[in-house]
């Protein structure tokens, strides 16, 4: 739960950021962006939530049970399930995070050398 609290505050935060920077590259007032902005995020709750609902009702979410037998699976949840269990039981594929790692760290040069 608290991997998924942090995670949506950190993909609204980024999504915030890039549609202020994109309404100032544009010229864009900030007022008009945040009202839209206000809008999108309303009118997600009002269509997600019935959608979401539906899904629940007609399949399920999360462990299959006799109701419903092709229950959908939570992808954020066995997302950090797998972190979690590789973690702890040592079974991460550390060089794969490795490259990650280094590959980022390449990225941020890269971006640092051409600014």
């Amino acid at each position: 739960m608290i991997g998924a609290v942090v995670g949506w505050a950190a993909a609204g935060g980024g999504d915030n950021l890039q549609d202020l920077k994109a309404g100032y590259i544009v010229g864009a007032t900030p007022w008009k962006q945040q009202l839209m902005l206000g809008i999108g995020a309303f009118s997600c709750a009002l269509i997600m939530a019935p959608v979401l609902n539906l899904l629940a009702t007609a399949y399920g979410i999360g462990v299959k049970s006799e109701l419903h037998p092709n229950a959908l699976a939570a992808p954020q949840a066995n997302l950090m399930a797998s972190v979690a269990k590789g973690l702890f039981g040592g079974e991460l594929p550390w060089t794969f995070i490795g490259i990650g790692a280094v590959g980022g760290a390449a990225i941020i040069a890269f971006d640092s050398w051409l600014n």
